[in-house]
């Protein structure tokens, strides 16, 4: 079938919310075959590649993956060229671009590979980017991140990168930290939250669904080196305690008194080095 109006139509819903479930993307499809009814109704897949071949000359891409904590696929309105965070945020000033990759550079080297980051963390190092934003601006800003669908807050308080982010930003992001991103030995998506074999010598990882739905039927042993997969390691934000959570809020309390406390010193610094330089003048 010809690319037609009801591509357009889905084209521009998608437009619209950039990143969506595979519920409303099947929502979106019924609604542009019901507007144009004298159009051939095609099935998903092929709709969904006709707006693709229209797309490939300006860079763009239907794609999806699966959402790494439910499993339910998602689809998103991607940029191909997606090398560099600047050619897709362009909604983000240069400096706020700078504190974004920040951001996903702290989630993707947090401690254990758990590729998350506690959100009093979050805040402190972002406004340490944004210099000229009061801690307010800076909260606002990350809360604009999560309306965006670039990254999620999750329920026990962590910072993580959405699926949207995950989708959008693969190249940028197997280019940049290499083998820090995996892909799942089964889906071969990137995976953020999963399960590793316990190994050292192994690569081996896996989304939890993706786990659960190979492991038990292949005696549950890893698929490369055939160590048993129950002593497999999970890892992402769903490892961590409230305990953790609060570690972690005191760490940045410590933070924040030991810069107050320079800061109250840098002035008194001052005055003793004035006077000093004063006596040394009167001499």
């Amino acid at each position: 079938m010809a690319y037609g109006d009801s591509h357009r139509l889905f084209l521009q819903n998608m437009l619209l919310v950039r990143c969506t479930s595979q519920a409303e993307v099947e929502r979106l499809h019924a609604q542009a075959n019901n507007q144009f009814p004298d159009a051939v109704s095609e099935p998903l897949d092929t709709f969904i590649g006709s707006i693709n071949g229209q797309l490939d000359c300006i860079n763009l891409e239907l794609r999806s993956t699966l959402d790494e904590t439910a499993g339910d696929r998602v689809w998103a309105l991607v940029n191909t060229k997606g090398d560099e965070i600047a050619k897709l945020a362009t909604n983000y000033s240069p400096a706020e671009l700078n504190a974004f990759k920040h951001v996903i550079e702290l989630i993707v080297n947090a401690e254990d590979g758990n590729f998350s980051i506690a959100s009093s963390v979050c805040l402190n190092e972002t406004h340490r980017q944004l210099t000229s934003n009061t801690k307010m601006q800076t909260q606002d800003f990350l809360k604009q991140l999560v309306r965006d669908q670039w990254l999620t807050v999750t329920d026990n308080g962590y910072y993580v990168m959405a699926p949207r982010t995950v989708l959008e930003l693969q190249t940028y992001l197997q280019d940049e930290y290499g083998e820090l991103i995996r892909p799942c030995y089964l889906c071969k998506d990137i995976v953020t939250k999963g399960q590793r074999c316990d190994n050292d010598g192994c690569e081996t990882v896996m989304h939890l669904f993706c786990a659960n739905r190979y492991i038990p039927v292949h005696n549950n042993d890893c698929p490369q080196c055939g160590q048993s997969w129950d002593r497999c390691i999970e890892f992402g934000d769903q490892v961590h305690s409230a305990g953790q959570l609060e570690q972690s809020r005191i760490a940045v309390s410590r933070s924040r008194a030991s810069l107050a406390a320079e800061a109250s010193e840098a002035p008194m610094a001052n005055v003793k080095a004035e006077a000093m330089s004063s006596d040394d003048e009167d001499e």
